[in-house]
């Protein structure tokens, strides 16, 4: 399946607020160094590049790598790899954004990654991420595109679980009838996360 029609439909939609939200906890004694995991067309690698951080970016999409190495070919503080979550090697970093996309790293994959990812947070680091809730349509039905694309999902308390030793700065749920970026359908259930890595 490829992947390039919705890089297309979403490399120049609007800044997410919330990430400009996010990027804005970040200490400013801290380096502005931060980690854009799953980053697509590079919707957020922009703005954070815009706020003067340094971004590491990946993708296991080879496309993606493609389009953003050419959008970011001239601007030396913007990397990016083609990597999965648990191959990814995560530099010691103050901010890190999983904005929906930490949901399809694989199962077995995700309590290893998420450590590796936790680990690599500054204390005082912000992380910003989209999670899966057990009620969404691809949680229910098995993954993303018809059932072939595996996903992970989470209960509340699983998630909140997932944040011991950070401070949450911010945790929405939301529950709701909407379509994916190509026109289908969907039921969406996700909690979108802000936490601060404690200091000690």
């Amino acid at each position: 399946m490829s992947w390039r029609p919705y890089y297309e439909k979403t490399q120049n939609h609007p800044p997410d607020p919330t990430l400009e939200f996010a990027q804005s906890r970040v200490s400013a004694d801290l380096p502005k160094i931060a980690i854009d995991c799953g980053c697509g067309a590079g919707r957020n690698t922009e703005l954070l590049r815009k706020r003067d951080f340094e971004v590491f970016a990946f993708d296991l999409d080879d496309e993606a790598i493609t389009i953003c190495s050419k959008r970011f070919e001239k601007d030396s503080g913007a990397h990016f790899t083609i990597d999965s979550f648990q191959s990814f090697e995560y530099p010691r970093a103050s901010l890190t954004v999983a904005s929906y996309s930490l949901f399809f790293c694989p199962a077995e994959e995700f309590d290893e990654s998420w450590q590796r990812i936790r680990s690599s947070l500054i204390p005082g680091g912000v992380f910003y991420g989209t999670f899966l809730g057990p009620k969404d349509s691809w949680a229910i039905g098995g993954g993303a595109q018809n059932g072939t694309l595996p996903v992970i999902s989470h209960a509340e308390n699983e998630v909140r679980t997932l944040f011991e030793g950070f401070e949450i700065e911010g945790f929405d749920e939301r529950n709701f009838d909407s379509k994916t970026v190509n026109g289908s359908e969907k039921h969406w259930h996700t909690y979108s996360v802000i936490a601060k890595r404690n200091l000690t």
